[in-house]
């Protein structure tokens, strides 16, 4: 009895692991014999990696595409082009053009503001310039050295040109200078990189430009009296006169003429005020003036100054000079101030003569 139970179970066991085996071969997707492999092969047709094979052959390729987007859903304002002038004078405005593209996924929602500065020093152009917009609007006449334009709104991937006006401030640094743009200068959009709106070096943002006064100079073209001068008498002395300077002389202004004797040469001390030099008073000698009403810049002028010798002037020799501007009606560059309005020895502005 026992034999035969031992029996029964050791047949039994066979055939519960010969079903499993055979249920688990049927199931088996890598088994080319069962249904499993059928199942497998149909599910996964073309879609192995390029190059790698299955177990029991078989080779297949798949693709996987997808797109996204970081800092999706907001704008991105970045400068194109910014071309300033390389020189720009003082008290003058100038309309700079700048092009700015919004390089974000989404439009601006607002208004935002194009700011725009100069600033001199050995620094660079720095980002905490006052760019508020209540100084740097444009079209405000009391500001100087900034200036802003305002845009409506910007569609993504769109550009637009812009012309920004800004005045440079009267007393401004002469010389090196940095003019700088600011995108977004009131900050009023939120942008996936706020970083990029202004620099802080000489760059695509800011350009260094020379900042130089703006004011007439006087100059003399040629001066030659006679070389020989009689007491007593009235001569018409010709000088050319012209105005080198980089703005017109709109106020009028007197050449003034004087003769002086001595051992030393013609000073600029002598006396050239209106009412003793003016030109036709007869009762001053050894001097004279003509008054010229304007003269724009890069013009030249001739001009007849009168003047009567002394009857007591000093025999021999003297020394007949020009004073330009001698009333000092005029304000010319600090470079050469009013040193090249006269002369303290012959040349230019003074010249030897003779009197008898």
């Amino acid at each position: 009895m026992k034999t035969i139970t031992k029996i029964s179970l050791v047949v039994l066991c066979i055939g519960f692991f010969t079903c499993v085996n055979h249920e688990a071969k049927r199931n088996n997707p890598f088994d080319p014999g069962g249904p499993g492999y059928l199942y497998y092969s149909l599910m996964t047709s073309g879609f192995s990696s390029s190059g790698s094979s299955y177990p029991y052959g078989g080779t297949g390729t798949g693709t996987s595409t997808g797109t996204g987007t970081g800092n999706s859903g907001k704008p991105d304002l970045q400068l194109v082009s910014f071309d300033p002038p390389t020189t720009m004078l003082h008290e003058n405005t100038y309309n700079i053009n700048a092009s700015i593209t919004n390089a974000g996924t989404v439009a601006t929602t607002s208004a935002f503001h194009v700011g725009m500065g100069i600033q001199s020093g050995s620094s660079f152009y720095a980002s905490s310039f006052n760019w508020t917009t209540t100084e740097c609007i444009a079209g405000n006449p009391s500001y100087t050295n900034c200036g802003a334009v305002q845009v409506s709104s910007l569609a993504a991937g769109a550009s637009t040109t812009i012309s920004i006006p800004i005045k440079v401030n009267a007393s401004q640094t002469t010389g090196i200078n940095y003019i700088g743009i600011h995108l977004d200068s009131s900050s009023t959009i939120t942008e996936t990189d706020e970083f990029n709106n202004y620099g802080t070096s000489v760059s695509n943002l800011i350009k260094q430009v020379t900042v130089s006064e703006w004011r007439p100079d006087i100059t003399i073209v040629s001066f030659s009296p006679s070389s020989t001068l009689t007491r007593n008498s009235t001569y018409n002395i010709s000088v050319t006169i012209q105005n080198t300077g980089n703005r017109d002389a709109t106020s009028a202004f007197q050449v003034g003429m004087g003769l002086q004797s001595g051992s030393s040469f013609y000073a600029s001390s002598f006396n050239w005020t209106t009412t003793e030099c003016i030109a036709g008073n007869p009762s001053y000698t050894n001097c004279g003036a003509v008054q010229v009403s304007s003269l724009a810049a890069g013009a030249s002028t001739t001009i007849s100054i009168p003047l009567k010798v002394n009857a007591s002037q000093t025999i021999g020799t003297n020394y007949l000079g020009i004073h330009l501007d001698s009333g000092s009606n005029l304000t010319e560059p600090s470079s050469t101030g009013e040193s090249n309005n006269y002369g303290t020895a012959v040349g230019t502005h003074i010249k030897q003569v003779t009197v008898n």
